[in-house]
């Protein structure tokens, strides 16, 4: 019991303090546990070894340096650069300590810093104008409240523990490019072999079909061949060289440079086969959260709160954010995309959700994200005799979540035409317009025109249903793609006759699929076109199913064609796969037959078939 003498009874005394034993007991124990840590830590500032515990040939060592804990002799190391646990980069780094390697201190310049992820505009002041003053050896403890660095000599590692807020937000996978690896000088060598032998009514057909694609990896280069070999009973056999070209890295530009015979990308021009060289942006050097495209999502939370991002019922991404306005820029890409359905998870218990709409065409990329390409040489096209020179690029620039602009041009000895076009993606659809303008210099005069282009996609996950492509384009009666002015102007300088040569007017292609879940899939695809100068229409379209039942799979497909005035060629295909029940489970083979009918017409201006009209079978082993 603590008890206070009165001040009204004696006005000189002084107010004292009674202390409870058990309390003066807790405190006299308190003040002798701080007594023993006191001396533990001053005996840790200098520890003993005892050199009994060595071996008798190594006794002879010097240990006094570890007294004061692991020492790290002064100069330059090579080390593994981990931040916060995870593995940045490789970088030489410098270490200062004293002569006998106590008390070190590893050095940080502005370059290392940027380095490992350190966001300077949230340094103070006092640290910012440390780093302006170019010091080549700062203390990171002293730049930033409450980061810490520790090399070990034994790992060769530096591992760096900074705060986040701290840091630059970098995406998800990014993997510094110091990290990257050319890999190691090897070859490949890969085949696709198969045989058919067809019996018909008008006599037996054998042939063969060998694929090959060859590589080699030497340093920084990478050679590639491929190349398809043909074989007929009656015409013997054929190779041709698809593509021969070297390829390398060149990382700042995130982009390959291929030397070579090769094909164009197909994204704002129709592909070409090119004999010279190229240079274009190679989206594999890109972290996969930022390949492909996908929507940013934006967003405000009232506190912290958790962010979960759907897709089908999937989830696909999950964050905690803090109050106020948060943004999500590093979604995977998913295919053609499908409405992301958004829940933000309030702290109180509360939930808000929004639905961000995403449909992708080949031209959407992310805001602030680009890609180009630069190709010169000259074509590989073999239906004309004299090849023509070739000179393209391209260039696209994601402007915002909604909007993806992109042009182009291409030139040649007698021919120049320039693209512009924007894609943008809508609540009912990814929707890409362009315009091309087009002049060629042929003998007859200037043939200068224009070509409109609509393209649309739509995956609508709630039904399992993908217009993968339908794109339509109208183009005036001068207007010539690339491909059709060169093979009109070989044409006119062998002096054929020209007029034959169509120049496509409109043309209307669709590509669609429809899950029917449990019962299999069908798939439709399609195209039609017509010309300024030639009667008739070209006309094409299939329809297949496919299911799987067990290990069984089957499909039935059936196609009609025409091109020009003549009658539809009609063809129906149904093929059956199933494994051989012997070897390997894992690499097991499969045995698949098929057999299709092609009615035989009777109009006089049916085109000629490739092979003679009937029922035919065949059965390939893989």
């Amino acid at each position: 019991m603590t008890t206070f003498p009165s001040l009204g009874a004696n006005p000189q005394a002084r107010p004292r303090f009674a202390l409870n034993p058990v309390t003066a007991l807790i405190l006299r124990t308190l003040a002798a546990v701080s007594g023993v840590l006191a001396a533990q830590a001053a005996l840790a500032e200098d520890v003993q070894f005892n050199d009994a515990f060595l071996p008798e040939d190594s006794r002879s060592l010097d240990l006094t340096q570890y007294q004061q804990g692991n020492p790290v002799l002064p100069g330059e190391y090579r080390a593994d650069v981990a931040v916060n646990g995870k593995l940045v980069n490789r970088q030489d780094i410098r270490i200062n300590a004293d002569a006998d390697g106590s008390h070190p201190t590893v050095c940080f310049s502005r370059g290392l810093l940027e380095l490992i992820g350190v966001d300077l505009r949230r340094l103070s002041p006092e640290a910012t104008a440390s780093v302006e003053s170019g010091a080549s050896c700062l203390d990171i403890a002293q730049l930033i409240e409450g980061a810490s660095a520790t090399f070990s000599p034994s790992s060769q590692q530096l591992d760096v523990s900074i705060p986040q807020i701290a840091l630059r937000r970098d995406a998800r996978g990014y993997v510094s490019p110091e990290l990257w690896d050319r890999g190691v000088t090897a070859g490949t060598l890969s085949y696709n072999f198969n045989a058919n032998h067809n019996k018909t009514d008008t006599g037996n057909y054998d042939s063969a079909y060998l694929g090959l694609n060859a590589g080699l990896n030497l340093g920084d280069w990478r050679l590639r061949h491929n190349g398809s070999m043909s074989w007929q009973k009656e015409t013997g056999q054929n190779y041709q060289a698809l593509n021969t070209y070297a390829q390398r890295d060149i990382t700042s530009l995130k982009s390959q440079l291929t030397v070579g015979e090769a094909n164009t990308s197909g994204e704002i021009f129709d592909t070409l086969a090119y004999r010279g060289v190229q240079l274009g942006t190679d989206d594999r050097m890109l972290p996969e959260s930022q390949r492909g495209y996908a929507p940013v999502i934006r967003g405000i939370a009232r506190t912290s709160a958790r962010v979960a991002v759907r897709q089908a019922g999937n989830l696909l991404f999950e964050t905690t954010v803090a109050p106020g306005a948060f943004v999500i820029d590093d979604l995977y890409s998913t295919g053609y995309g499908g409405d992301l359905d958004v829940t933000v998870y309030e702290a109180d218990g509360s939930e808000q959700s929004f639905i961000v709409p995403f449909a992708s065409t080949a031209q959407l990329l992310r805001p602030g994200t680009s890609r180009f390409s630069v190709t010169a040489g000259e074509t590989r096209n073999n239906y004309i005799d004299s090849q023509a020179k070739l000179l393209q690029g391209t260039y696209q620039r994601g402007l915002s979540n909604i909007f993806t602009g992109y042009g182009g041009a291409q030139a040649s000895d007698d021919y120049r035409s320039a693209l512009g076009g924007l894609a943008f993606s809508t609540p009912v659809g990814a929707v890409a317009v362009d315009v091309t303008h087009a002049q060629t210099d042929l003998k007859s005069g200037t043939a200068s025109g224009q070509s409109a282009r609509v393209s649309y996609s739509k995956n609508i996950l709630s039904t399992g249903s993908n217009f993968a492509v339908a794109a339509t384009r109208f183009s005036t009666e001068n207007y010539l793609d690339f491909s059709n002015a060169v093979q009109l102007l070989d044409a006119e300088r062998s002096g054929l006759d020209t007029s034959l040569f169509g120049r496509p007017r409109s043309r209307l292609s669709l590509t669609a699929n429809q899950s029917l879940g449990e019962w299999g899939q069908v798939a439709f695809s399609g195209f039609t076109q017509n010309y300024w100068n030639l009667p008739g229409s070209d006309l094409q379209y299939q329809f297949s199913y496919n299911k799987q039942v067990g290990s069984v799979s089957y499909g039935v497909s059936a196609n009609r064609a025409r091109i020009g005035l003549g009658d539809m060629d009609n063809s129906l295909l149904f093929t059956v796969s199933l494994p051989i029940e012997f070897g390997s489970t894992v690499n097991r083979p499969q045995i698949s037959a098929r057999c299709c009918a092609t009615p035989t017409a009777t109009s006089a201006n049916r085109r000629p078939l490739a092979a003679p009209p009937a029922k035919t079978a065949s059965t390939t082993m893989a």
